[in-house]
């Protein structure tokens, strides 16, 4: 922004320094035509006077030509101002806390809504060594990691049970994640807590488990196209523990998580 200023400050310098030598060059000329007015015949009166028109308009033309210089240069500054701006809302830290009210109705109707009790949330995310390339500043590489959590006070939620398919329970989730791109890989690492405490006791209803995910993936070889991706998940959950093993080849740049919202 400071180099743009500087330009604009030269350009406009320079169109004031050739304006004043061109009128510096014709009212020179018209000072010497002016020196013996009774000599001069009729024809050079009118030359005279058409020559103070055409100063005239060169001023009236330099002025306007240095007000769209300022123009251009202050919306191209206000340009620049805008993306830098964009990336550091979009690539910056971010802190987001927030509280609402939840409301339960009918399914697939707009009736018989209740209040279904309130939530609070909050989310973090920190980003480091965030690196911009050509073409137009792509997102080459970065590093973030991030937090968030949802707190919920008395709200329906599902059970799983035919008998009792809902009940209000408070509602806890929180995760934590780290999250790197580059141009030769991809990493993230998740890890997560859901509870689930419920007002009525129903069978088979647990809701507390930790949940983990990781994933990675590798460019084979340099311009070589090929991905190489390996993801790995387990949910500890007493009584229903799971895990799964994801091994997988694309042929294309596989898109980033977005754990946080960054990638491209």
């Amino acid at each position: 922004m400071e180099l743009i200023l500087q330009n604009q400050q030269k350009l406009v310098a320079n169109d004031l320094e050739r304006r004043a030598l061109i009128r510096k060059k014709y009212e020179d000329l018209f000072n010497r035509l002016q020196e013996n007015p009774p000599s001069m015949s009729s024809s050079d009166r009118k030359d005279l006077e058409d020559l103070a028109d055409q100063i005239q308009a060169i001023e009236d033309s330099d002025e306007q030509a240095i007000s769209s210089i300022e123009d251009a240069e202050i919306n191209k500054l206000v340009t620049e101002c805008t993306k830098v701006a964009n990336k550091a809302a979009r690539y910056g830290m971010s802190l987001e806390v927030g509280g609402g009210m939840v409301w339960h109705g009918n399914s697939g109707k707009l009736s018989g809504f209740e209040d279904s009790g309130s939530v609070l949330w909050a989310s973090y995310r920190y980003p480091m060594g965030v690196l911009f390339g050509a073409p137009k500043d792509s997102l080459l590489e970065y590093w973030v990691i991030g937090a968030s959590a949802r707190v919920g006070f008395d709200e329906f939620v599902k059970t799983g049970n035919g008998t009792t398919p809902e009940v209000r329970a408070d509602t806890w989730d929180a995760w934590g994640g780290l999250e790197h791109l580059s141009e030769t890989n991809r990493l993230a690492l998740q890890a997560g807590y859901q509870s689930r405490d419920a007002d009525n006791v129903v069978p088979d209803f647990d809701r507390k488990r930790w949940r983990y995910q990781a994933s990675f993936t590798q460019l084979v070889e340099k311009n070589s196209g090929i991905w190489l991706k390996l993801a790995y998940g387990y949910v500890d959950q007493k009584g229903d523990d799971d895990k799964s093993i994801l091994i997988s080849i694309t042929f294309s740049p596989p898109d980033a998580s977005n754990l946080f919202g960054l990638g491209k």
